[in-house]
């Protein structure tokens, strides 16, 4: 097996996702704590459709005929909770979805967005890892851009890394951070990507993946990937091992081509009790013996050894 591509958040995060990393993320995790319980998308609803408000069928063979429908029938405002319940009911469509958010969100105060995509978000969890909420900035800029500056004033680091909040603050953070204007905020995400600014092991993964996808390919994300898998601030729970392992394995991540300092790298990832029962989960759960394109056989065999070592030595269930 040859993986070609960043094994993360995570969605090929690819340039119009939120991260190449988050969404093509891919092997087993070892169990991390976390804050609160997870929610599929089929535990929010409508119990009773027919109760569904009329906005939630409009339809239309274009983002027009759509648009129409839900400026006829949308209320002034609509509750976060009663919009996750009817988006996570229906078909993932992100096209219409954009179409239907964009809509809602024209309905809400700037100031009050972000709490207001938080609780959507944590009610209807589908889109975290997604390129929606940039794909919406992007049509509001266009559409409303001081509505659109006005949330952006919002996004601080105490909001990125509110523990009380999910992800969502990131996600947006991330469609500003790709901006020309965008270098405050790439440095709070970056910040937080190395444990700088509290957050949750969640909040922490997500910057993470965020941060890698904004780097230039080679020397760039090559010395973003060794920095922050560096940081003191990061702890066990961070989780973000198994990332820094399948960034450093991502031939985008080499410095002139050249694999053998990425194989130090992961090899000192497997050294780090931080990192390592993710880094060896991702090793033997997403990777075979064969090295990776371009990459000693020799030190590859070292580092797949290492690997099944931790494996045995954490009890970790290994597909290999």
């Amino acid at each position: 097996m040859n993986p070609s591509r960043v094994s993360l958040v995570v969605l090929g995060i690819a340039t119009a996702a939120l991260s190449i990393w988050l969404l093509t993320r891919v092997g087993p995790r070892p169990s991390e704590p976390s804050r609160r319980p997870r929610q599929d998308d089929a535990s929010v609803g409508p119990e009773d459709p027919a109760a569904a408000p009329t906005w939630a069928a409009c339809r239309g063979a274009s983002d027009e005929e759509l648009r129409a429908c839900l400026d006829e029938r949308l209320p002034a405002r609509v509750d976060p909770l009663d919009a996750a319940a009817v988006v996570c009911s229906q078909e993932p469509d992100w096209a219409a979805h954009a179409v239907l958010l964009e809509a809602l969100l024209e309905r809400v105060p700037s100031a009050d967005a972000l709490d207001w995509l938080d609780r959507f978000q944590q009610s209807c969890p589908r889109f975290r890892e997604s390129p929606l909420y940039e794909r919406v900035l992007s049509r509001m800029s266009t559409s409303d851009p001081a509505w659109v500056e006005g949330l952006r004033s919002t996004l601080r680091p105490e909001t990125l890394f509110d523990e009380e909040r999910d992800q969502v603050a990131l996600q947006l953070a991330a469609f500003f951070a790709r901006q020309p204007s965008g270098a405050e905020l790439r440095g709070w995400l970056e910040a937080g990507s190395r444990g700088e600014l509290r957050g949750t092991p969640e909040q922490m993964q997500c910057a993470a993946g965020i941060s890698a996808s904004l780097q230039a390919p080679g020397e760039e994300l090559f010395l973003y990937l060794s920095g922050a898998m560096r940081s003191p601030r990061l702890s066990e729970e961070s989780g973000v091992g198994d990332m820094f392992a399948s960034g450093l394995l991502d031939p985008r991540s080499r410095v002139g081509g050249d694999c053998a300092p990425n194989l130090r790298l992961v090899r000192e990832l497997l050294d780090d009790a931080r990192f390592q029962a993710s880094a060896a989960a991702l090793i033997l759960g997403s990777y075979q013996d064969e090295p990776p394109e371009g990459c000693d056989s020799a030190g590859w065999s070292e580092i797949r050894e290492r690997a099944r070592e931790i494996s045995a030595e954490l009890g970790l269930k290994s597909p290999r």
